[in-house]
């Protein structure tokens, strides 16, 4: 899932929208926009704010506790994810790194313990062994993931400036 965008979901889940097929003024469905800007973390968190979510899922009202789930949702559709491409990165070679990028990638230490934690046994567990990183890369280490022992792969937290790459490349294909 999303900030408010559904992620994957059975296709039948339309068919139980109300006026699914209804045109909004924007001119998508009403599907599309119950699937695209009412869902996600909006709808099980009650906030697209992931911040929000990180801050409210220690506590114990009921606020903390769709965070929470929020928060346990998104782990594990990563989990899922990261998951399957490691078993279709088996047959090339294997997965050399976990990259973590973009706005909650980069920014949220609380993600990187979660799935630490889910993936501390498995072949994507994080190492600490030293890795080449760029200037705008940095390792995370297995302490700072609450993690002890050793682990698989590097995991590498880089920034990135999506909105800047795709002015060059337009840039570029201007001449």
């Amino acid at each position: 899932p999303g900030a408010t965008r559904c992620g994957t979901v059975d296709p039948v889940l339309v068919m139980h929208i109300p006026n699914a097929n209804e045109r909004q003024p924007s001119g998508v469905t009403r599907a599309e926009a119950v699937l695209n800007e009412q869902s996600g973390f909006k709808a099980v968190a009650g906030t697209s704010d992931f911040r929000t979510i990180v801050q409210r899922h220690k506590t114990d009202s009921s606020e903390g506790k769709r965070a929470k789930l929020a928060l346990d949702v998104y782990v594990d559709r990563l989990v899922g994810f990261v998951g399957s491409y490691a078993a279709k990165m088996s047959a090339r070679g294997g997965v050399h790194a976990v990259v973590f990028t973009g706005g909650i990638g980069e920014a949220s230490q609380e993600l990187h313990v979660a799935l630490a934690q889910a993936l501390a046994m498995s072949p994507l567990a994080p190492a600490d062994s030293a890795t080449k990183a760029s200037e705008d890369c940095r390792q995370l280490r297995r302490a700072e993931l609450g993690l002890e022992g050793d682990g698989s792969v590097p995991w590498l937290v880089c920034r990135t400036d999506e909105e800047a790459q795709m002015a060059r490349r337009m840039m570029k294909m201007r001449g």
